[in-house]
């Protein structure tokens, strides 16, 4: 099974370095988020990261940035970096991500799930059930 394209079930800390990391390496990245206050919430992690990534890309082309604590092995591999590319990666990653509120448009061409929300079994419950119904065949769902 290929994998083109992922949603993450949640945009807190982790979710949205997940999703961003996916969005990255090129794959479609869909947020779920429950509702209008959660997009005011994550928009703000994507924008931080975006800058992470830019400030940590442009210190990877730097002699300084050249050492193993400095280096980013999930933004490139010593032997293939090319500063221009991982930018424009960067860049592509941050205006690809999509924020959805609708579970059924979220999921509904999921190949892969990643489940990343706050530890409320009761909330991670609910959302596995409308789930159920919604996924197509195809789609692996994990968890953080």
């Amino acid at each position: 099974m290929e994998i083109k394209n992922v949603v993450v079930i949640g945009g807190g800390v982790l979710g949205s370095q997940i999703a961003y990391q996916a969005a990255y390496c090129g794959f479609n990245v869909t947020i779920w988020l429950r509702s209008e206050g959660s997009i005011g919430r994550c928009q703000p992690k994507l924008d931080y990261l975006k800058e992470v990534y830019t400030d940590t890309i442009h210190l990877m082309a730097s002699d300084e940035g050249k050492t193993p604590q400095n280096w980013a092995m999930g933004i490139s591999d010593y032997e293939d970096f090319d500063k221009d590319k991982c930018l424009e990666k960067a860049d592509r990653a941050y205006e690809n991500i999509k924020l959805e509120l609708d579970l059924q448009k979220a999921v509904s061409d999921a190949d892969l799930i990643i489940e990343s929300m706050a530890e409320n079994v009761e909330q991670k419950i609910d959302i596995y059930k409308k789930m159920a119904d919604l996924l197509p065949e195809k789609t692996v769902i994990v968890t953080n």
